[in-house]
């Protein structure tokens, strides 16, 4: 028998075991070594991009908050422009009635759909709101109610 196995068999079971062990745990830090660690660079590799990342975004931020609007002349400021339910008797839409109330009143529109949407930005445009609002199908074109009110900014 070659000398190598006649030691290994003259050492006691406990100490064989050991030995195993040990070879066993040897094994598992080299497998750790060549399969986790790599692992564990890439995520810090990845972190150090993030974080280089992040400090990019934040410079972008600090540029584009940076830049202020340019002033507008007075002269050129939006001026809202004022209310009249007259101003909504169009080829789409005729004002049938008004009934004006303290901060607005409803205004009764007989109106195609296409210019429905166009009646909302108007409004906006005036300043004016419409806190309820129906439309009910008639003959030939739509009956729109509007319960319009100023839009006091508050």
């Amino acid at each position: 028998m070659p000398r190598s196995l006649d030691l290994w068999y003259a050492l006691s079971p406990v100490t064989r075991a050991g030995y195993g062990l040990l070879l066993m745990v040897l094994l598992l830090l080299a497998v750790w070594w060549w399969q986790i660690k790599p692992t564990a660079r890439e995520q810090t590799a990845r972190e150090q991009q993030r974080l280089v990342q992040q400090a990019a975004l934040q410079e972008s931020w600090r540029e584009i908050l940076a830049l202020k609007p340019p002033v507008i002349a007075h002269a050129q400021a939006d001026i809202p422009k004022a209310f009249s339910p007259l101003d909504f008797h169009t080829p789409d839409a005729q004002l049938i009635g008004w009934r004006p109330a303290n901060q607005g009143g409803e205004m009764v529109l007989e109106a195609q759909w296409v210019s429905i949407p166009r009646t909302f930005s108007w409004l906006a445009e005036r300043q004016m709101l419409a806190p309820a609002f129906s439309i009910t199908a008639q003959d030939k074109a739509l009956r729109f109610v509007l319960q319009v009110e100023s839009d006091d900014g508050g």
